[in-house]
């Protein structure tokens, strides 16, 4: 192999390093946020003393909730961006 074969070689190997980082970072960010969501709706599930099907319906649709809210943000903070 030569010079510029290995130069090739090397700087996409080091390209898909990246690519792989930034996608188990993004990966990592994301569950951050789902385990935030979570912990905050069982507190509230707490404070309402829910308990059974009651409070697992309750956090279910809490974190959706959530999660929409979230969404939404993200997507107003980027239209805000581009204009």
């Amino acid at each position: 192999m030569n010079t510029r074969n290995r130069a090739i070689h090397a700087t996409a190997l080091a390209f898909g390093l990246a690519l792989s980082l930034a996608g188990a970072a993004r990966a990592a960010d994301a569950d951050d946020k789902k385990h935030s969501h979570l912990h905050e709706c069982n507190r509230n599930a707490d404070e309402k003393k829910l308990t059974g099907d009651a409070r697992k319906d309750y956090v279910k649709q809490c974190v959706v909730t959530l999660a929409k809210d979230a969404k939404t943000i993200e997507d107003k903070k980027e239209d805000a961006g581009k204009k």
